[in-house]
Formats: C-alpha cells, structure tokens, sequence
C-alpha cells in the first residue's frame, strides 16, 4: 500500500514506517468557545464529534472581562462527547465567555 504525503508517494518500507510513524504520533484535536451565563457557576460543553475516550486534556482561556472574579475555574464530567466547565461564584452580568480546547492522543489504525 502506497502513503501519500503532500506531493510524496512512498511505498515498501517506507510506507511502512510512515504509517507507524503517524500510528503512533496521531493527535485529535477539538476547539471552540463557550461561555457560563450570569447567575450560573458551570457550562455543558459538546463537542463536534466525539473523541475516543474521555482521556483527554481541555485547556480553557477566558475572552471577555467579568463582573465578579469567578475564583477558580476548572473540567468535570469528561465524557466522549464533551465536559462541563465549572466556577466558584457566579460571573456576575457580564457572564464569562471562554475559548476551549481539547487534545487527545489518538493511536489510529493506518495499517491495510
């Protein structure tokens, strides 16, 4: 079976290495923004398609400025298909807007 990557077509060996190569380095990586409304302290997050596990990391940044300091902000409730994004103390009128992502490492089947 040949491998094609970019303008590159190997086959044999190569291809085989390759294939383990990307086997093994494979990331799935899913991002967008969110936010947690005015008198709530968490958000359900889904994603656009769901992940292997629920092994992954979500990295989260607040985008706007918030009425009230939200104290920590932190993930529950991982699932295939998305987490819940929690703080200590309501955001106040403002709400708190975030941008997310989420990165697991995915091993893939390449081989056939």
């Amino acid at each position: 079976m040949a491998v094609n990557i970019g303008k590159e077509f190997f086959s044999g060996d190569v291809a085989d290495v390759l294939r383990n190569f990307v086997d093994e380095m494979s990331i799935r990586t899913q991002h967008g923004t969110s936010a947690i409304a005015n008198a709530a302290t968490s958000k359900a997050v889904t994603f656009p398609a769901a992940m292997p596990d629920a092994s992954y990391v979500v990295m989260m940044q607040i985008t706007n400025a918030v009425t009230n300091t939200p104290g920590d902000i932190w993930v529950s409730n991982k699932t295939t298909t998305g987490f819940t994004a929690n703080v200590n103390t309501d955001p106040g009128a403002s709400g708190l807007s975030f941008a997310w992502l989420a990165r697991h490492n995915t091993r893939l089947n390449t081989k056939g």
